[in-house]
């Protein structure tokens, strides 16, 4: 059981490490096809799908600095619905040539999955046994069993104070 845990945490990982840069590729197309086709809706969602592919990879390399600006991030479930927004925006970003438009169906279909995916192993990591999380835990592969406990409320910084 542990065994399954780890590979599903690890290939739910590994195709959105995939679909995310194909995403960016998506967005590049869709942002370049104001020039071709004057498509002023696909330029604003192309430029959106390629800040949110760079927000994807961002959050699954796990880079705290930035995680601490979009909380929702660091929860397996808020990253499952961030992924299936993004899968239905790539649906509706047209590219140019137009039979690239099949790019866009295929990349969001990816990456609604993967956030249905995830969403569902979010829900079964809730049930896991402790054996089950702390194996999680040492691969890396994070989900709200295997986040850091927030810090008590006497240790944050005091509003003027150096840090």
């Amino acid at each position: 059981m542990v065994q399954c845990a780890l590979l599903t945490a690890r290939a739910l990982r590994i195709m959105t490490l995939i679909a995310a840069p194909a995403m960016i590729a998506l967005g590049v197309s869709g942002f370049t096809s104001l020039f071709y086709t004057l498509s002023f809706i696909s330029f604003i969602l192309g430029f959106y799908v390629i800040i949110f592919g760079v927000l994807i990879i961002l959050s699954e390399l796990g880079w705290k600095r930035f995680l601490k600006h979009f909380a929702f991030l660091e929860t397996r479930r808020g990253r499952s619905v961030f992924y299936m927004f993004c899968g239905t925006i790539c649906t509706c970003v047209q590219t140019f040539p137009p039979n690239y438009a099949v790019m866009g169906i295929c990349v969001g279909s990816v990456s609604i999955a993967v956030g249905f995916s995830q969403f569902i192993f979010s829900c079964v990591e809730t049930k896991m046994t402790p054996q089950m999380t702390d194996a999680v835990q040492k691969v890396g592969v994070r989900g709200p069993l295997s986040q850091q406990q927030p810090a008590p409320i006497g240790a944050l910084p005091v509003a003027g104070s150096q840090v």
